[in-house]
């Protein structure tokens, strides 16, 4: 799902230059939580649209890249689930 993965790296490109424009120099964490927020949004509830864009993030960045965006995306999916279902 090449469409996800550029769509996402675009959005982060153009949030560092507007950054950089503004003066202010994003940390690699930032980068990160706005990365889990987007595959959030873009991705949940499906589990297989997410674990796609994983794999091209394990292809590109590696393992351990990839295994820290999985993981926290997962704690983000278990934290939805938790107060989507205090809703009902």
């Amino acid at each position: 799902m090449s469409d996800l993965f550029q769509s996402i790296e675009e959005a982060k490109d153009e949030r560092q230059a507007i950054q950089m424009a503004d003066g202010i120099i994003p940390n690699a964490e930032e980068l990160h939580d706005c990365e889990v927020k987007a595959v959030m949004r873009q991705c949940y509830p499906d589990g297989d649209k997410a674990k796609e864009y994983f794999e091209l993030v394990e292809k590109k960045r590696g393992h351990l890249a990839a295994q820290k965006l999985r993981d926290d995306v997962r704690a983000e999916w278990k934290k939805r689930r938790v107060e989507m279902a205090g809703q009902v």
